[in-house]
């Protein structure tokens, strides 16, 4: 650097001035701006950058262009902090009275200093939406932050601060976005104010941050958002389900005042709007189950097939299939995670926790067809996700998800443990952990069930099996009718309000009470119940205890058949505790249970077999995970596994391994 400081000192104070303004400018840029930055005529800088050329300092006069970005960086560092920033602004000027594009003012922007400036505030915003609607959420923040030093005037600040948020949000800052959210709700106006706090209910549930939702709670109340603005419908969205779920005790009746039958579905808003009103009527049990699932597939009908999805479209849609695979339509979740594939992949960079809910969604779905090892290989990636963005709840939720693999299993202990890493907030999920860990008093304290048989159902007793953990708990406990009075309240509800999966499962444990002629005949109902079910390991369950009432009721032959069926979903679900226990009931019966499925084509999952088909077909890992929407990482997973059950070395075996099994080649 002292040699180039030399050559430039012998060059000339207007040569050097030449030079610092085309190192700030940089390489490409127009000879004129340079002259102008410079303050000197078009003339005197093209002589000046001529002598820089022969001097070896510039490698092209116009457009200017170093012979090596060294040489620039060198020039810069000449130059002295304060003086620099004060070139950065001037070249912004210039750039933008030449009509520069908007990025190309805006690096120089981001290196002045803040100047009061409200058309500069203004484009550094734009450009950090422009960057957010992009993906490119580490720019927004920069330009967002920028923005704010600049300041924009007071009545641009809470739009300001409402995107810096989001941009927070993205890059895995929940705790700034929370801040900055809550000065606009205490300082903005009412429609910035109103969405600031429907935002901030998403970042605390992010967050898991129940007590700071509950002190939010009384101030959305009342701001009585029952407009029609997006911001009014966001905040009564997220009003209608907490309140539904008990978390909103004073809520006025204006709140659920709406038509649910007549709520439009023009937007996200609305359609979120339209699920929680649902989940509201379910819980005030003027829904049935019937009419539940109707409002549910009305809520994500038609979704915009010709422009890409809002953000709020995809939140709801998931919402909404959350609730469609709990209420048994498997196939409609199923198809909605499907269509939202692609813009769940192009807003994961701006909106993470809509990639974080959609593989959440994935593996649920996944555990609940009984495709354990499917749903752990992606469990990491989800975990590594959630964690890398700050989005406690759902890195909470991978936890929950690896202890339900290891309850279906019949792994309790480990299971315990696993789901007591989840979100144990939740009373349903601590109080499993705690029942799996041997704590069955602490199970029915987290639990806080009604105690009078005849208390009105809430919400949570509906969406959990509450009264299901509270049976085994009792029944731990040594207390057999508190346990039946907590199964018969269980299978009153689901009866009532559903879905048919989880009345087979109240049916189930109710027979455990009854005697074998009224066991066998709720264990045929509960058969009968869930013979649609994709739930492999409900069915297994269901199945399992059918044919152990059967062989104690002397029909051997019947129960050996059903003893069959039952070994076989456990084969196929890989639940070992039991296929075990079924496996004894068959020969006690008389049977012999056959070998399970460790090899061979068909102890393939379904997402093993995709990918198997896809390398054998000569599609690299890289296309793989690019059709699918995974991690290579995760193709790799599950192509080890492939390898090791088909026993071949590697993908130039597939094809011969796979043969013309249908489950592959169809």
């Amino acid at each position: 650097m002292w040699t180039l400081r030399g050559r430039l000192g012998e060059l000339g104070a207007e040569a050097g001035e030449v030079a610092r303004a085309a190192a700030v400018l940089g390489d490409d840029t127009p000879l004129r701006d340079v002259a102008a930055l410079a303050g000197t005529d078009l003339r005197q800088a093209g002589l000046q950058a001529r002598r820089l050329a022969g001097a070896a300092v510039l490698a092209r006069t116009d457009p200017v262009s170093f012979p090596h970005p060294l040489v620039r960086s060198a020039i810069e560092q000449t130059i002295d902090p304060g003086g620099l920033g004060v070139l950065h602004a001037r070249a912004a000027e210039i750039l933008r009275a030449a009509g520069a594009p908007a990025a190309q003012i805006t690096q120089h922007l981001l290196l002045a200093p803040p100047a009061g400036d409200a058309a500069v505030a203004e484009l550094l915003t734009a450009e950090g939406h422009h960057a957010l609607m992009t993906g490119a959420a580490a720019t927004a923040l920069h330009l967002m932050r920028r923005a704010l030093a600049e300041p924009p005037p007071p009545p641009d600040r809470p739009a300001a601060l409402l995107a810096l948020a989001e941009a927070e949000r993205a890059v895995g800052e929940p705790a700034q976005a929370a801040a900055h959210l809550t000065e606009v709700i205490e300082t903005g106006p009412r429609e910035p104010a109103l969405r600031a706090m429907a935002d901030l209910f998403e970042v605390l549930y992010d967050i898991e941050d129940q007590d700071g939702a509950r002190r939010l709670d009384e101030r959305a109340l009342d701001a009585r958002p029952y407009g029609d603005s997006p911001a009014e419908l966001r905040l009564r969205a997220v009003l209608l389900v907490r309140h539904a779920n008990g978390l909103v005790t004073r809520a006025p009746a204006a709140l659920a005042d709406l038509d649910v039958d007549r709520l439009p579905t023009d937007s996200g808003e609305h359609r979120r709007l339209l699920l929680s009103a649902a989940i509201q009527l379910r819980a005030a049990g003027a829904c049935t189950a019937e009419q539940f699932v109707t409002y549910l597939r009305r809520s994500v009908r038609d979704l915009p097939a010709d422009r890409p999805l809002t953000y709020w479209e995809v939140l709801a849609a998931l919402n909404s299939a959350a609730f469609l695979a709990a209420a048994e339509a498997m196939t409609d979740a199923d198809a909605v995670l499907e269509r939202l594939r692609p813009d769940v992949a192009r807003l994961r960079g701006v909106a993470p926790d809509v990639q974080a809910e959609w593989t959440q969604r994935t593996v649920l779905n996944t555990l609940r067809r009984g495709r354990f090892e499917e749903a752990g290989a992606r469990l990491g990636e989800a975990a590594e996700f959630a964690a890398r963005h700050g989005l406690v709840v759902y890195t909470a939720l991978a936890a929950y998800a690896r202890g339900w693999i290891e309850l279906e299993r019949g792994n309790y202990a480990e299971a315990g443990r696993l789901v007591l890493d989840g979100p144990v907030e939740e009373g349903i999920a601590g109080a499993l952990g705690e029942l799996l860990s041997g704590r069955p008093k602490e199970a029915l304290r987290l639990l806080d069930l009604p105690t009078d048989p005849a208390a009105p159902v809430g919400e949570r007793e509906i969406e959990f099996e509450s009264h299901l953990v509270a049976s085994h708990a009792w029944e731990l406990l040594g207390d057999r009718d508190a346990a039946l009075r907590a199964a018969d309240r269980e299978l009153a509800i689901r009866r009532r309000h559903g879905p048919s999966f989880r009345l087979a499962l109240a049916l189930r444990r109710r027979a455990s009470f009854a005697p074998a002629r009224t066991a066998l005949e709720l264990l045929d109902e509960a058969a009968e119940a869930c013979a649609g079910t994709p739930r492999l390991p409900v069915l297994a369950r269901v199945h399992a205890a059918r044919g152990s009432a059967m062989r104690r009721a002397g029909q051997l032959r019947a129960a050996r058949t059903e003893l069959a069926v039952a070994l076989d979903l456990a084969d196929r679900s890989g639940l070992t505790r039991l296929r075990e226990r079924v496996a004894g009931e068959l020969r006690a019966s008389g049977g012999r249970p056959r070998r399970t499925r460790v090899t061979g084509v068909g102890s393939l999952t379904d997402g093993q077999a995709a990918v198997a088909r896809l390398a054998a077909s000569g599609c690299t890992n890289r296309e793989i995970a690019e059709k699918f929407y995974v991690t290579i990482k995760t193709v790799e997973t599950h192509l080890a596994a492939v390898y090791r059950k088909l026993e071949v070395s590697g993908r130039e075996h597939l094809a011969a391994a796979l043969g013309d099994d249908p489950q592959i080649s169809g």
